[in-house]
């Protein structure tokens, strides 16, 4: 008797496990299946004809992505984004030759910025562009010093009125924890030769030396002389005319009456303030409206733009190894 009750629930279960098995077994043909045609989809019509190349990083910009642990991965934890100098540079040169790109926007809102070296990196292929006799249009919400920099390479600057831009110059902190060392008893024992040697300065003392003081600022102050000469140059700006607006920034927002984007239309960072909807209409009237919404203007990301025209490296007998080293 009691088999003969246990004969449904026997007979239930077993079903159960086949639907289990099945539904697997599709999901995992369809992902299958899916890697499978990518390659071979149709993506000609993302690719517009007399559109623009939209510079769109988003992320911090690098020569190498970092490795991302698996964990940290799984636990949704991937650290900063990142975005691939190289990646910047290829696309900006490829486009620059492309008859199908008539114009480069640049889109900076999610920028993360970037080492000096690598934002003039980029801010030359910009340039270069432009001399190509195609235009360069910058618009974007607000600007950070680092996207200031690479967007005064435009034409033309489009910023919302209700953000900001105002470069603060470059700085290096440290913490310092001598003091507590101390008080939990840690004894820290520093053999090292030479006065700049400011690795271990944390471990014995609680700020920072004159010797690495004067170390930092040497590289410091040449990037933003740097920085300085390259964006009044592009701007067409007087020499020190940035400096002088960030040291009498309380006089210059008081003439605005307290507004940073009138500041920056006033200083001459930008060109023009624009809403979001009036700088989607300007973009259009300029470019030419996308065919699927005449709201947008025709445009392709250059992720994008790079997976649809990927590049071959050319054959050499001689090769040279790249290795980048962090720390």
């Amino acid at each position: 008797m009691t088999r003969f009750l246990k004969l449904p629930f026997q007979l239930f279960w077993k079903l159960l496990k086949a639907l289990q098995t099945l539904l697997f077994g599709l999901i995992a043909l369809g992902l299958f299946l899916a890697l499978i045609a990518a390659p071979f989809s149709d993506n000609a019509s993302q690719m517009p004809e007399d559109g623009a190349l939209v510079l769109n990083p988003s992320g911090v910009l690098v020569e190498e992505k970092t490795a991302v642990d698996p964990l940290n991965f799984l636990a949704d934890d991937g650290g900063p984004s990142e975005v691939l100098l190289q990646d910047l540079v290829v696309a900006l040169e490829q486009a620059r030759d492309d008859p199908r790109i008539t114009t480069l926007v640049l889109n900076l809102d999610n920028f993360g910025g970037g080492l000096m070296p690598h934002l003039e990196i980029v801010a030359d292929g910009i340039r270069d562009f432009r001399a190509s006799g195609k235009k360069v249009i910058a618009a974007s919400n607000g600007y950070s010093q680092s996207s200031l920099l690479l967007a005064a390479e435009a034409d033309e600057i489009l910023m919302n009125p209700e953000y900001a831009v105002l470069p603060e110059g470059f700085s290096a902190y440290r913490t310092y924890f001598s003091s507590l060392l101390q008080r939990l008893n840690v004894t820290v024992n520093l053999f090292k030769v030479g006065q700049y040697k400011s690795a271990a300065e944390p471990y014995f003392q609680d700020r920072m030396s004159d010797e690495d003081k004067q170390a930092r600022l040497a590289y410091l102050n040449a990037w933003w002389d740097t920085y300085t000469d390259r964006f009044e140059t592009a701007r067409g700006l007087p020499a020190e005319s940035l400096n002088d607006t960030i040291d009498n920034i309380q006089a210059v927002l008081e003439s605005a009456s307290g507004n940073l984007g009138q500041v920056a239309l006033n200083s001459g960072w930008v060109d023009q303030l624009m809403s979001d909807r009036e700088r989607a209409e300007y973009l259009v009237g300029v470019i030419g409206a996308d065919e699927e919404d005449e709201q947008r203007y025709r445009g392709i990301g250059f992720e994008d733009y790079l997976a649809l025209n990927p590049t071959e490296a050319e054959a050499s007998e001689h090769k040279i190894a790249v290795i980048t080293a962090v720390g």
